[in-house]
């Protein structure tokens, strides 16, 4: 018998997992800052087998230059440099360094780095270690992702609401987009569709990606999307057919398993032919132009689909940084119309208790999240300067914009969800 279900399109980012228990041994929280401060002072090997701080340096000197421009407009604040600009940066410095390879055609380099000159202070690194401290950061990342992943799947008697939640009501479904590179989700729901299917009679049990198997979805399961992959990926061009590129991501049956499949293939190349490496998570600030290959490029073509046919859109914990992703949810006012629900789930300060502070605290600390809201939520001071457009009732409630279409939790993740989960998905 066919039922009928009601479909959520759901972006997850870092910020959901955040309220995790992570009072174990050796546990890291895996926030912005702690997962910056785990790499920025990483030494790798370099030319002379001798340790290079390359990391550290370009850490350091952009920190600096920033500080010196906020010095300028008289801000007293200190930039600091998270994970994400520091992997672009040493991303981009192996395309602009010296290789010391003589090229025989123009494709072979970008064509910026025959312009482009790194700063003195950078001269005395070579391509070779911007390369190794990439490899060493990507893997230092994933084994924070997989400490949590693998400490989840082990201790199924934790983190029950986050559980519950995903397993979901009888008749709802999601279409779950996760900027996060774990599996706690999966893990939640059981059964999903992820659009990969095990290889048959294949002696380390991989998985293949199947767009049909996910566009169909003819079981009609929750689906599952690591848009900016998953630390159970590999390249693996061995697997690889004529339906295949050398670069897909085919899905490993163990993290371990994914690591060794890392960097075994020369770097690729962007459109501008920039190098970096195919990871299986993909870090830095060109996304977009990483998500070439399967299972990304299906997933980014997907999320339009799930956005244009569901009316509810559940965001949490999302930092709003993407912009690609930020133009296509605001869209949804042309893809629904009025007919459109959006709930979004964040932690602010607990010192919130009103619209202008709250207004406040978003334009001073999350300017991006303001952006994205003014097709939305109509921000403006009426005469006795109190701000409308939102309706706030307290820090732990629902605040609604005043055509009740778009609701803002901002007690986090899991207190949203002991207080308010049935609301949020009959809202949606």
């Amino acid at each position: 018998m066919n039922r009928t279900f009601k479909y959520i399109t759901t972006i997850i980012g870092a910020g959901a997992v955040l309220d995790f228990d992570y009072e174990y041994p050796n546990s890291i929280i895996p926030s912005t800052k702690n997962i910056t401060n785990a790499i920025r002072e990483l030494k790798v090997q370099d030319i002379d087998n001798k340790e290079s701080d390359v990391i550290s340096q370009v850490y350091n000197l952009v920190n600096n230059k920033f500080a010196y421009i906020y010095e300028k407009r008289g801000i007293n604040k200190k930039y600091e440099l998270n994970f994400e600009e520091l992997y672009f940066l040493l991303e981009s410095l192996l395309s602009y360094t010296e290789t010391g390879v003589d090229y025989f055609s123009p494709s072979g380099c970008a064509p910026i780095s025959i312009l482009v000159c790194v700063c003195q202070e950078l001269q005395r690194y070579y391509h070779v270690e911007y390369a190794r401290a990439l490899m060493h950061i990507l893997k230092v990342i994933i084994d924070i992702i997989a400490q949590y992943d693998d400490h989840f799947r082990k201790n199924t008697d934790k983190e029950n609401w986050y559980r519950i939640f995903w397993k979901g009501k009888e008749n709802i479904r999601y279409d779950i987009f996760t900027f996060n590179y774990d599996t706690t989700i999966e893990q939640s729901i059981g059964d999903y569709e992820d659009g990969f299917e095990l290889i048959a009679n294949h002696k380390d049990k991989i998985s293949a990606f199947q767009p049909q198997k996910l566009i169909q979805n003819q079981n009609n399961l929750s689906t599952i999307q690591h848009l900016h992959g998953c630390i159970y990926y590999a390249e693996r061009p061995t697997e690889s057919t004529t339906i295949y590129s050398c670069r897909d991501f085919f899905k490993m049956t163990s993290v371990n398993d994914a690591l060794r499949y890392i960097g075994l293939q020369q770097n690729d190349q962007t459109q501008a032919r920039e190098s970096y490496i195919n990871s299986p998570i993909l870090v830095g600030l060109r996304k977009l132009d990483k998500m070439t290959y399967m299972p990304n490029s299906i997933y980014h073509a997907n999320l339009v689909k799930a956005l244009m046919k569901n009316r509810g859109l559940l965001v949490v914990g999302y930092s709003f940084g993407d912009l690609y992703v930020n133009q296509l949810m605001q869209r949804r006012l042309l893809m629904r119309g009025e007919d459109h629900r959006m709930v979004i789930i964040d932690c602010f300060p607990k010192y919130i208790n009103s619209a202008i502070k709250l207004y406040r605290y978003m334009s001073d600390n999350k300017g991006q999240i303001v952006n994205f809201l003014r097709p939305f939520i109509s921000f403006e001071f009426g005469d006795n300067l109190e701000l409308t457009g939102i309706e706030f009732t307290s820090y732990d409630e629902p605040i609604y914009s005043t055509d009740h279409k778009c609701m803002l939790l901002i007690c986090g993740f899991k207190k949203a969800v002991e207080l308010h989960a049935d609301l949020i998905q009959d809202f949606l």
